[in-house]
């Protein structure tokens, strides 16, 4: 393959540590998807099923809810996909499979579970990679356009850090009312939504000062914190707009997001123009893949981090044929030791030793590491490209992105 390094723009040191899951730590306990043939006949919603070997499964399973989670976006698919949660954790090998011996069932899957992956660190420099990609020459010919929205899909962000508040999209339909305002299905969103806790607070838990719910804020600050401000540091998107979404519920730890797929109905519900995807996971699912073609359907451009295992692979979303892989390398324009690497990565950015926004407090600021880094960087540079082209399509943005790189094969050997 050919390694690129991003020229004026561009997951973090990979967390190690199983979540809690009793089942596989790849998949979220409890939880399947079922998508249903468009000839089914039984009706899950309110549940009123004639079918006895699924109403066994019903019972046998401890099924608790039923859901319709992803209605409405424009789908067949997705309309006819299902949520289920269920309280027999450890069978649900055997629930997918009577499930997808169900005749109206086209498939049924494991929910996959998504980790940020995040790991403070204590590096003493600053914004080195700015001048790497050569951020300063580009915002010469663009400095971000505030019509231009960036998703940050992530465990959560604080959106009233003073680097990063301004920056911050407002959603001209919606007034804080209590009421939605805008009848997009989400009341109150005015800056994003907490699709994990169903409530238009995307900030980390008020309890939290430090640690992995930072995540989202970093990832933010690094797409396209406030800039020209005076204060703290610059994002590469400039005047891009970032969108809020959170997919980790308060009471979590904010090293997964059991709500990803929702965070990604949202931000195309929004009309996102980028989505933001710092997160992975070794797990595939027709789901997950629904959601991202839905997206591409819509024009939306989407960058995801390409994991740190340090292996020759992608983590999903990342390894989507329509998602845009990113890669981590050094300021030596070499790969890190934890960066993924394959033919399957778009290009690689800055990932090391990356100074931007935490998310402890209003004035919080910091280091962090990971390909996590480097896809809102790609992110951000791709506001910038639609700011300056807004025909462009996602296609156009990556060819723009990859042909502005440097070859640094020279660099990397091994790597060729």
């Amino acid at each position: 393959m050919k390694f690129g390094i991003l020229t004026i723009c561009f997951f973090i040191i990979s967390f190690t540590q199983t979540i809690g899951q009793t089942a596989n730590p790849d998949y979220l306990d409890g939880v399947v998807y079922m998508k249903i043939s468009d000839q089914a006949i039984p009706n899950l919603i309110p549940y009123d099923s004639s079918d006895v070997d699924f109403n066994q499964i019903i019972y046998d399973f401890e099924v608790t809810d039923i859901l319709q989670p992803f209605s409405g976006i424009g789908s067949d698919t997705l309309d006819l996909t299902y949520k289920l949660h269920f309280d027999d954790t450890m069978g649900v090998n055997q629930l997918v499979s009577e499930i997808n011996n169900l005749s109206w069932v086209d498939y049924c899957e494991k929910a996959p579970l998504y980790r940020t992956t995040f790991t403070p660190n204590d590096f003493n420099s600053n914004q080195w990679y700015l001048s790497k990609i050569e951020a300063f020459d580009g915002w010469d010919y663009t400095q971000g356009s505030t019509d231009v929205v960036i998703a940050i899909v992530d465990n959560a962000v604080r959106t009233t850090h003073t680097d990063l508040v301004s920056n911050i999209w407002v959603n001209a339909g919606e007034s804080e009312n209590g009421f939605d305002s805008d009848l997009n299905g989400y009341p109150d969103d005015i800056n994003g939504y907490d699709v994990a806790d169903g409530d238009n607070n995307p900030n980390p838990p008020s309890s939290f000062t430090s640690g992995a719910f930072s995540h989202g804020t970093h990832c933010a600050g690094t797409a396209s914190g406030s800039t020209d401000n005076g204060i703290g540091v610059s994002g590469v998107g400039f005047n891009c707009k970032i969108m809020a979404v959170k997919c980790t519920p308060d009471a979590e730890q904010g090293t997964s997001l059991q709500y990803a797929y929702e965070g990604l109905k949202y931000a195309i519900d929004a009309s996102a123009d980028i989505i933001s995807m710092s997160w992975g996971s070794r797990a595939s699912s027709f789901t997950g893949d629904a959601l991202i073609n839905t997206a591409v359907l819509n024009g939306i451009t989407m960058f995801a981090a390409a994991g740190n295992e340090g292996e020759e692979s992608l983590l999903s979303p990342a390894s989507h044929n329509s998602v845009m892989a990113v890669g981590a390398t050094d300021q030596n324009d070499q790969i890190t030791s934890f960066s993924n690497y394959g033919s399957g990565i778009a290009f690689m950015a800055p990932g090391l030793s990356i100074y931007n926004l935490l998310g402890g407090n209003d004035n919080d600021y910091g280091y962090s590491n990971g390909t996590s880094m480097s896809c809102p960087m790609a992110a951000g540079l791709g506001g910038l490209i639609l700011s300056f082209n807004p025909g462009f399509t996602p296609n156009d943005i990556e060819n723009a992105i990859a042909d502005g790189c440097d070859f640094i094969d020279g660099l990397n050997s091994g790597y060729e």
